[in-house]
């Protein structure tokens, strides 16, 4: 905080120069006295006497003393930082600070245990002392020391401003003030005050700041009612710094009427009065209940007062106006214009539309109800909050809601462009005659010139002819040189299968961070294509077998009954038999293959021989997967899921196959026995009836179906939970704006434009997002 008070005073003071280094011959005033290299005071008469009218008055210009003139002779930061007032501010600071963050009052304690009364009186004195040092009421009480150093304080200030602005009575032996009591005091204090030097004056007043900051921040931490920032609006460090610079004899006038040492300029001791006076003032209503929250009052007529005198230093005297408080009263003064202007306009414009003002008055005059000052604002922070809305009323209501000038055409035009001209009509029809004349001709330019220029266009393709045999003669001198092939290879090698070696073997890399070489997706859908023409082979084939044999075995039964189950399975059986894909149809968008559960096996990683080189590398968790069109192809399709659980063995040895698909088909709770797989194998002629155990078969293979299909979903769905890893909880959890600062926002509602929105986590400008929520 000093470094930023440091920053911007010696802007002000840069900016007070600034404004006030252009020339303004009226504005001119030349004290009555000047300061000799000596150090003495002399009268300019005498002064000047023998020498030009214009050399006097521009010595007097120079040598008058003040704020400049200190600032030259060495009287700035460096000599504040070394001087007292900084020791003691550093010190002050330090105090404040750690008694902000230890002094406050805790819960209510634990009642101690009973023990027997004592009734001495060191025990009755003790706990009576500790009855009102524990007291609520205390820290009321705590106040009071600082209250009266500050009260001191302000009455020296007090006098000497009197003093100064020639108010104070310069004749203590009149009638009046020796012929009473009250007399003898008003000239007892203003002798007090007189006879005392600027410099002890100053130090004694900052002594008193310090004291009354350091018991308001005592008083503070033990008064569980009271916030803890009173008293965080005064600048410590900027008063301190104007004491330190007007206690120098540099800036100092003599006034040999009512004291015998100099004094600073009436327009500097005001200031320095009006912050003691709204300090004083701030802590004196902490001792009352009922005012103690009401900071408005104080902090605005002492702001009123400053901004009042602000206004009249400019007018009369800028030059000696306390450069260091110039810019925060400059921007005071801005911001009290636009509030007094936005009021009466507004006044203005209900009195010539309404013919009377509604009330209340707050919300009819003030842009909204939420800029109505708090009786605990600060002055500076309730001009603030209405500038500010003033300003945005304006914005929102003013310009943002100009038109801007809507161009319309009269007639037909013609627009000219790089592919020739063409003729543009209006929407609606014209009335004909000089209507159809064309008065506007327009050239369309396009939004990439460059883009049909023939140079530019013939300056592209050599570059890029260049950069070719750039990469072409590269390329050959690689392979020119020993081992450069080998080199190449390697590299067209390692780059194809970054796919694999990337994000499945590093941890620090995850799958979503590349894309699938394309090599490596083309076969993998001819790979697909092919095994789906090859179980579709095998199932055409399998239903024709068992058709063959149904007709022959049951051609009795079929002669008798008229109906023949056995052609129409063979027949629905053809009918729902799919034909062999191509990949020519799949390179047509004729055939959509959802491969989102396939994963990529690395044939050259399988070290130890288990996995054939002629297999596919492609394992499917959903190929057998799908919607059928019936029943009665669930059941073709039924003892063909089971193929994939067949080891190579099984595969090797067709007499196993029958059996290992008898035991996974049976829906009995006993095992399968020999007996049961005759019956199940037995043929249509057998005793046991044709059509029944054809129904029990089908019965079966619906059931199997079913189970083998919620089996495959909740392996689906363990297969996708394996694959959410930490990387994709780590973006759920991040911002989706800059993806990097955690999201803490569950929801974010905003009726702002969508160009004046910031995302809640980052602070970054968003466009087009209006809530943001958490998974």
């Amino acid at each position: 905080m000093p470094i930023l008070a440091t920053v911007g005073n010696h802007f002000s003071q840069l900016l007070h120069d600034f404004v006030f280094s252009f020339p303004s011959p009226g504005n001119i005033t030349v004290g009555p006295f000047k300061f000799q290299r000596s150090g003495d005071w002399a009268d300019i008469e005498d002064g000047g006497a023998g020498e030009g009218a214009g050399d006097g008055a521009f010595e007097n210009l120079v040598n008058e003393p003040g704020e400049t003139r200190a600032l030259a002779h060495g009287v700035g930061a460096l000599s504040f930082a070394g001087s007292g007032y900084g020791i003691c501010l550093v010190l002050t600071a330090i105090l404040l600070n750690r008694i902000h963050h230890i002094v406050r009052r805790p819960n209510p304690p634990i009642p101690p245990l009973p023990h027997p009364p004592v009734n001495s009186w060191y025990w009755r004195m003790r706990r009576g002392l500790a009855n009102v040092l524990t007291s609520p009421e205390t820290p009321r009480f705590l106040r009071l020391p600082g209250l009266i150093c500050l009260f001191r304080a302000w009455l020296l200030f007090t006098i000497l401003l009197l003093q100064v602005s020639n108010l104070w009575p310069v004749d203590p032996d009149s009638a009046f003030f020796n012929g009473n009591r009250l007399g003898r005091v008003v000239v007892s204090f203003g002798e007090w005050a007189g006879g005392m030097e600027m410099q002890k004056a100053c130090w004694q007043v900052f002594l008193s700041v310090c004291c009354g900051l350091v018991c308001s921040g005592l008083a503070n931490g033990l008064d569980r009612g009271r916030r803890r920032d009173v008293g965080a609006g005064f600048n410590l460090f900027g008063y301190s710094f104007l004491l330190h610079l007007y206690s120098s004899p540099l800036t100092h006038h003599r006034l040999p009427q009512v004291s015998s040492h100099g004094r600073p300029d009436f327009h500097a001791l005001f200031q320095l009065w009006l912050s003691l006076t709204e300090l004083t003032w701030l802590q004196a209503l902490e001792l009352s209940t009922t005012m103690r929250r009401n900071q408005l009052l104080p902090t605005a007529v002492c702001g009123g007062l400053g901004l009042a005198h602000f206004v009249y230093a400019l007018t009369t005297a800028p030059l000696r106006f306390p450069s260091f408080t110039f810019l925060t009263h400059l921007l005071a003064l801005f911001l009290s214009i636009v509030v007094t202007f936005s009021i009466l306009v507004k006044a203005i414009t209900h009195i010539f539309t309404l013919g009377y003002i509604p009330t209340p008055l707050s919300s009819s005059l003030l842009p909204h109800e939420g800029s109505v000052p708090s009786i605990e604002d600060d002055f500076g922070v309730a001009l603030l909050k209405l500038g500010t809305a003033c300003l945005e009323a304006t914005q929102y209501s003013g310009l943002r809601n100009e038109l801007v000038g809507v161009e319309e055409r009269h007639g037909p035009w013609v627009e000219i462009g790089a592919n020739g001209s063409s003729v543009k009509q209006l929407q609606f029809g014209s009335a004909g005659g000089f209507g159809n004349e064309i008065t506007q001709v327009d050239v369309s330019e396009p939004e990439d010139p460059g883009m049909e220029s023939p140079y530019w266009r013939e300056m592209r393709t050599f570059w890029q002819t260049f950069a070719q045999s750039v990469v072409l003669h590269a390329h050959n001198l690689v392979l020119s040189t020993p081992g450069g092939k080998r080199a190449l290879e390697f590299s067209r090698d390692m780059w194809q299968r970054r796919w694999w070696y990337g994000p499945r073997r590093w941890n620090f890399w995850r799958r979503e961070a590349w894309a699938e070489p394309p090599r490596f997706r083309q076969q993998a859908i001819l790979r697909r294509i092919q095994a789906i023409n090859e179980r579709a082979a095998a199932l055409r084939a399998e239903a024709e077998r068992h058709g063959e044999d149904t007709a022959t075995a049951s051609s009795s039964a079929i002669e008798s009954s008229g109906q023949s189950r056995s052609l129409t399975r063979r027949s629905r059986s053809r009918q729902t038999t799919p034909a062999p894909l191509q990949y020519a149809d799949y390179l047509r968008g004729e055939i959509e293959l959802e491969d989102d559960e396939e994963e990529w096996l690395d044939h050259e990683d399988d070290h130890d021989g288990s996995v054939d080189a002629s297999s596919s590398g492609w394992v499917s968790d959903g190929d057998g997967d799908g919607d059928g069109d019936g029943d009665d192809a669930d059941e073709d399709i039924t003892p063909s899921m089971y193929r994939d659980l067949l080891s190579e063995q099984a595969q090797a040895n067709p007499d196993l196959q029958p059996v290992l698909l008898a035991h996974l088909t049976s829906s009995s709770s006993s095992p399968l026995t020999r007996r049961g797989y005759r019956a199940l194998l037995a043929p249509p002629g057998s005793q046991s009836a044709p059509f029944a155990r054809d129904r029990e078969v089908s019965r079966r293979a619906e059931e199997m179906h079913d189970i083998v299909l919620d089996q495959r979903a909740a392996m689906a769905s363990r297969d996708k939970e394996r694959e959410r890893d930490e990387w994709d909880d780590d973006r759920r959890r991040n911002c989706v704006v800059c993806t990097i600062e955690p999201r803490d926002t569950i929801l974010w509602p905003s009726r702002l434009a969508a160009k004046d929105h910031m995302c809640p986590c980052c602070r970054r400008k968003v466009d087009g997002f209006s809530r943001i929520y958490v998974p």
